[in-house]
């Protein structure tokens, strides 16, 4: 098995990461029990890494 680091790296991967996470959370809030707060809470972060990482 190989030993790889699920988080990436570099900040523009972990944007990515984030953002992809961010884009396909709401299909899977319902069947993790996530709340709708839960679900905004990270789209806000996901959206503030990436402008922190523009600006």
């Amino acid at each position: 098995m190989s030993n790889t680091d699920y988080i990436p790296k570099t900040n523009e991967a972990k944007a990515a990461l984030f953002e992809r996470f961010r884009d396909t959370i709401p299909s899977y809030a319902t069947p993790l029990g996530l709340t709708p707060a839960d679900a905004l809470s990270q789209f806000e972060d996901a959206t503030w890494f990436r402008y922190a990482l523009i600006r």
